[in-house]
């Protein structure tokens, strides 16, 4: 339902909160109504990990020796459940974690301020301040899987004859090619692509580019 911005919201929650409860913290619907957060509370909020739905898109076109092809592809009316160190990256006191999400979180203004002191300035973040995990169940922890993503394109270019007559080269192509080169997704830190995240440890995806021609004598 969102974080706890202040200790006036947590000194006046509605619903019992943990003692330990901190400026940053996930705030829990009571989706029920019944004064409590528990397991009454848990209702569908999302697709599961295999898209409903996946679709592509191949072109292809020519022009006055110029030719270009490429692939889109995606998927759609999925979700993606983070999980472990994309769900945890600051549990534990040594503050460990990829720089993106330590960087990225609720933290004291002054990093040598005491953290419950109600006159503490803080500075907010997507992710909780240390040791604090969001649900696994949470949509704070589920995001919409969905994609769009420029798979290949290539760009090619075929010399006139006229310029290679007297070269004994009865063609030559040039052209650029990409892959993976864009992608449109909310998805953050792991490959919209793959239906689990496999808790981030999957090799990232890699973005190439190539330069090349074809030669026929």
């Amino acid at each position: 339902a969102g974080r706890f911005e202040s200790w006036e919201q947590i000194w006046n929650s509605p619903t019992y909160i943990s003692r330990g409860t901190i400026i940053g913290d996930y705030i829990y619907e009571d989706w029920n109504g019944d004064g409590e957060i528990n397991d009454n509370d848990k209702h569908p909020i999302r697709f599961n990990q295999t898209p409903w739905v996946n679709f592509s898109l191949v072109g292809d076109a020519s022009y006055k020796g110029f030719d270009l092809n490429f692939l889109l592809q995606g998927s759609a009316l999925g979700s993606l459940e983070y999980g472990e160190q994309l769900r945890e990256p600051m549990w534990g006191n040594d503050n460990s974690g990829a720089m993106e999400q330590f960087m990225n979180r609720w933290h004291p203004q002054d990093p040598l301020a005491d953290p419950y002191d109600p006159a503490t300035q803080w500075v907010s973040g997507h992710f909780a301040y240390t040791g604090t995990l969001p649900d696994a169940g949470s949509s704070f922890n589920v995001e919409n899987a969905s994609y769009l993503r420029l798979k290949s394109i290539e760009l090619g270019y075929n010399l006139p004859i006229t310029l290679l007559s007297k070269t004994g080269v009865s063609n030559l192509r040039v052209y650029v090619n990409g892959y993976n080169l864009l992608t449109l997704t909310k998805v953050k830190y792991v490959d919209p692509e793959h239906p689990n995240d496999s808790w981030g440890y999957l090799y990232p995806l890699n973005k190439t580019v190539s330069v090349g021609m074809n030669i026929t004598f």
